[in-house]
Parts: C-alpha cells; structure tokens; sequence
C-alpha cells in the first residue's frame, strides 16, 4: 500500500464518471452493502457555474474505528509494479480514493462511529497546494479522522446538506465527492441540467448501474441500488 502519492497521478486525464460513481459502488457491495444510494447535488460553493457533484451510501459493515477508517485513504499499488520508482504512475491503482480526485477537488468519506459521525478529507493536490501524503506530520491531505459537526466552515455547505441524510438514516458510510476541476459530461451537455433540473442524468445512471451489477441483481436476496430523481425527489431502484 502507497501512502504518498506522486501529483502528477492526479493531473492524469480523467476517468468518466461512469467509473468513478462505479468504483465507489464497487467498494460498497465488497463490504457487504445491502443497501445503496447515489445522490447527485449542485456545488453551489465551488465558484464553478452549474457545478455538480455526487455522494454514495451504503450500510455495508462500515469502519469499526477511526485507525480504520484513515487506512482506507491508502492507496493499492500493483503488485507486479512494485519494484519501479516512486514516481512512476504506473504503479498505482486507480481505486476509490484517487478516481474522484481525477475529476474533482474535494473527497469526504463520512463513517459512523460509536454513536458519532467521524470523517476524513481529501483533496486534489494540485488544486490546494498539498502533496497526498498519509505520513507527514500535519495531516493535511488526507487528514486524520475527526467527529462531523454541523459548524465546521472547512465543509462545503452542500456537503452538509448532503450529511443531515446520513445522520438520519440507516447507512453506515457515505463517500462525497464535489467541486469539480474537468469536465464531468463528454458530450458537453450541462451538468446542472443534466443532474439537478432534470433527471436525464439520473435515468442514464440508473441504466448503467443495472448492466453493470445485473448478476447482483439476478441474486435470491439482490442489494438494493437506488438513485434520487431529482424531478420527483424520490430514489429510484436500478432494474
């Protein structure tokens, strides 16, 4: 496992959402989620007009302690590459962690702990300015697991929003991603159009979503995946 990862990894070209939304499911289903919910939500505070981003919950087996929950932010090298140099990108897989920083500024991973909302943060490096770096001292990207409180100002206010869902119901993690730094649609359309004001965003996800975990779904007891509407403000089961 990689702790310090190169700058350069993020400033790659991007995956498509598709496969950042996907390899945030991923993760979900391998720790036993029954239960999944992918939100889309506008960045009002990423000073980007029509800005969006995404959050997935999921009630899978969660993160027993803060330690575990930091130790996620690792990042998996290959094991056929382990031996080429630090800064060789081709050593790093492409995972939860550093998919949504392709495509955006700012990763919040929300577990609930003893009772308690606890989180930890990552960014972007080359858009704040910081090196992704577990062991350096000061804990800036990403940073050490902390209690969630409503007043925090370092969260975005839609994050918050985003967070009142989690606290009330019964989920166990929630990963947000938001402030996009590329663009997130390849045909150019809008994305506020495309996610908020409409749900032509939401009907493509919920297509792709059931082709990519069709034999999930084909189980006996299959896990629920689900998708908000944004014109009914209802999630919608993925077929």
């Amino acid at each position: 496992m990689a702790k310090k990862i190169p700058s350069i990894v993020f400033s790659l070209p991007s995956l498509k959402l598709e496969n950042i939304v996907l390899e945030i499911i991923d993760n979900s289903l391998d720790y036993g989620a029954k239960n999944v919910q992918l939100q889309f939500f506008e960045g009002k505070t990423s000073g980007r007009k029509k800005d969006v981003g995404f959050a997935v919950f999921d009630d899978g087996v969660g993160f027993k302690t803060g330690k575990n929950l930091f130790a996620a932010f690792e990042i998996t090298e290959d094991e056929n590459q382990k031996q080429r140099k630090a800064d060789d990108i081709g050593k790093y897989h492409v995972g939860m962690k550093l998919a949504p920083l392709s495509m955006f500024k700012h990763l919040f991973v929300f577990a609930k702990l003893d009772g308690e909302v606890h989180f930890c943060y990552a960014s972007n490096p080359n858009e704040t300015e910081t090196v992704y770096d577990m062991d350096d001292s000061t804990h800036s990207n990403p940073t050490l697991p902390k209690v969630y409180a409503a007043s925090d100002k370092s969260i975005p206010e839609e994050v918050h929003e985003i967070i009142k869902t989690f606290e009330t119901g019964d989920w166990n993690t929630c990963v947000v991603t938001c402030h996009r730094v590329k663009d997130i649609i390849d045909d150019g359309r809008e994305p506020v159009q495309s996610f908020i004001t409409t749900d032509v965003g939401a009907k493509h996800f919920n297509q792709v979503l059931g082709m990519t975990y069709q034999k999930y779904l084909e189980k006996k007891e299959p896990p629920h995946i689900e998708v908000l509407n944004p014109v009914t403000n209802k999630f919608e089961t993925t077929p």
